[in-house]
């Protein structure tokens, strides 16, 4: 029986060290991807012939990709606070951050049509969405590893678990609060709706509110 929970232990540990892997890869191909949607003079065929027409034509496209990118950083943190507090991972919970890995391509495909064809309120909510979906795949799997501290390393204290899992629980509320904002007819700029793209920036605020909720509630 002993050689048995250590053989499992064993493969739980190398498919968590396979799964970090996996995950930076694809991390680093979605930044890699939405980088590659700043226009540039080869990509469009344009030569803008100074900085200030570069930023009048192309600034609202800059800013999409910008927010793309700091989405994904956001979303990459928090992957690494996750699987940084593990000793070991299982099938549900390796089955949930591949369906998040699934959806953070979504979220790029989303990103990349609202450039080619135009923004519209599919397109923003397809992205609303698929970034809401990240998020909940996230939370889902760490409150998984976290319930009776099942996958958790034994060094990792309650509290910090619980730190982890505020942030987790901010990002696909916050996501989830720009899903409205897709079919809300704004200033549009170049076709780019701007009360949707501006309301990704509620992230900071839900993070702030949910750790005073949580410090409030222990006291």
């Amino acid at each position: 029986m002993n050689t048995s929970k250590q053989s499992q232990a064993r493969r739980g540990t190398l498919l968590l060290t396979r799964l970090e892997r996996l995950s930076d890869v694809v991390y680093g191909i979605i930044i890699w991807q939405l980088f590659m949607l700043i226009p540039t003079p080869d990509s469009v065929g344009k030569d803008w012939g100074s900085l200030g027409a570069y930023l009048d034509d192309a600034g609202i496209t800059i800013l999409v990709a910008l927010i793309g990118i700091g989405w994904t950083i956001v979303y990459w943190r928090q992957s690494c606070r996750h699987l940084a507090v593990l000793e070991t991972t299982d099938g549900l919970h390796s089955g949930l951050l591949i369906i998040q890995m699934f959806f953070l391509f979504v979220f790029l495909y989303s990103m990349k049509l609202g450039v080619d064809i135009g923004g519209m309120a599919g397109t923003w909510a397809l992205e609303s969405c698929s970034a809401t979906a990240v998020g909940l795949c996230s939370l889902l799997a760490f409150q998984h590893a976290r319930r009776k501290r099942r996958l958790l390393h034994p060094d990792v204290t309650d509290e910090e678990a619980r730190q982890i899992a505020v942030r987790a629980r901010a990002e696909p509320l916050s996501t989830g609060i720009t899903i409205p904002f897709a079919f809300i007819t704004g200033p549009l700029l170049f076709g780019f709706n701007l009360t949707w793209e501006f309301s990704f920036f509620i992230y900071a605020i839900v993070v702030a509110v949910m750790h005073r909720f949580a410090r409030n509630k222990q006291q």
